[in-house]
């Protein structure tokens, strides 16, 4: 689950506005998070997620420890795995929500959720093992 209202590279200004999205009922297995990330001149306001069941699990061939953020300003970068991921979100809902690391990955930090500059949030999200 990806959600992004970040300027793509090359551009200047707000990315745009990003409302009232729901998530529901996802089963999800992954390397990385649930991510959600906007910008201080353009947040991502009322995400509303309920009812995911999220499985983090190193599948690939590629190493963890990086966001991938293309095709936006950001770009890829490093960073450590949290279960769910949000910047510059207002009105953030999870309920009903789970998720389980299976296996080991140093880029996974164990942690639920990181939350950067979020307001509103209300997490309902429990951590499996």
């Amino acid at each position: 689950m990806f959600v992004s209202a970040t300027p793509r590279k090359g551009k200047t200004g707000p990315a745009g506005v990003i409302r009232r999205v729901s998530f529901d009922h996802l089963y999800l297995t992954s390397e990385s998070c649930a991510f959600a990330a906007g910008e201080p001149d353009s947040e991502i306001q009322d995400l509303r997620i309920s009812e995911i069941h999220l499985t983090l699990q190193h599948r690939g061939t590629q190493p963890g420890g990086l966001f991938d953020e293309q095709p936006s300003a950001r770009h890829i970068y490093p960073h450590t795995i949290p279960a769910l991921y949000a910047r510059c979100v207002d009105g953030l809902t999870v309920k009903d929500s789970t998720v389980r690391f299976v296996g080991e990955n140093e880029a996974w930090d164990g942690s639920v959720a990181e939350l950067e500059h979020c307001r509103r949030a209300k997490l309902d999200l429990e951590k499996l093992v």
